[in-house]
């Protein structure tokens, strides 16, 4: 079962093994006691797949795609074109779907549909039966002599 702390201790050796020459860092030597100490590393696989995917990327952190290589001028003509294409059927939908909506709110707006009543109602009748309740409680304790009010000493 992977729990926060193996995780956290799995990113910090992937660190520690990206690094080449961790020693030169310290002053100390890591002792055997303190590495049998640190959660089990991530399988192989799974390490070598996460380095390879971030040696591999290279993303500006920006998140428009452009790595920092290329520029806005040096892409391709059909690049261009599937990207307008595509621009332009996304925009379609989008005035189709207004278009819709618009139609449903005017249909919806000239027919007196029936309204759900099911939160007013249920509202007045909570409140109505709390302050039953209330009232009810208040009594009882008023005929046994047990209601406190402050103003009675």
């Amino acid at each position: 079962m992977i729990t926060p702390h193996r995780l956290i201790g799995a990113f910090v050796l992937l660190i520690l093994s990206c690094l080449p020459h961790v020693q030169s860092f310290s002053n100390h030597r890591i002792s055997r006691a303190t590495i049998n100490s640190l959660p089990a590393p991530l399988p192989t696989s799974l390490r070598n797949k996460m380095i390879t995917c971030a040696m591999n990327s290279d993303d500006d952190g920006w998140g428009d795609g452009d790595s920092p290589s290329e520029s806005v001028e040096s892409a391709s003509v059909t690049e261009r074109n599937a990207k307008s294409k595509e621009l332009e059927m996304l925009q379609n939908d989008l005035s189709a779907k207004r278009a819709d909506t618009l139609k449903s709110a005017s249909a919806s707006s000239n027919s007196s549909e029936e309204r759900d009543l099911f939160i007013p109602i249920f509202t007045l009748v909570s409140v109505i039966g709390f302050t039953g309740l209330y009232g009810y409680e208040m009594l009882r304790l008023y005929s046994r002599g047990e209601l406190y009010l402050p103003w009675e000493q």
